[in-house]
């Protein structure tokens, strides 16, 4: 039984994912809502604790943002990983496939 293909562009995601990766545009665009919406936010918390730990008493802030940063790219590069050897699915269950 083959399974259904979805009907949003590889290439699109592709290119979203590795263009806009950290905000998580590429899951908007597939359907996947509650991904983007964990990707944007976790680069916002990123940015917040960066931008307001710039005092010398606020280095763990700091540090704790760029954790958070690592955290969202790790997991970016996962599902881009998934997205591109075609085992990712849109927000309807479809898998992403070139073609």
């Amino acid at each position: 039984m083959q399974e259904q293909q979805s009907d949003k562009s590889f290439t699109t995601a592709v290119v979203l994912a590795a263009v806009f990766s950290l905000l998580g545009f590429h899951h908007f665009y597939v359907g996947r809502i509650g991904h983007g919406l964990f990707d944007l936010g976790m680069t916002a918390v990123a940015l917040y604790l960066i931008v307001t730990g710039t005092s010398a008493e606020s280095d763990a802030k700091v540090g704790l943002g760029f954790l958070v940063i690592a955290l969202d790219y790790i997991h970016t590069v996962y599902f881009t990983y998934r997205l591109i050897i075609g085992t990712y699915r849109d927000g309807q269950g479809k898998l992403i496939k070139i073609g």
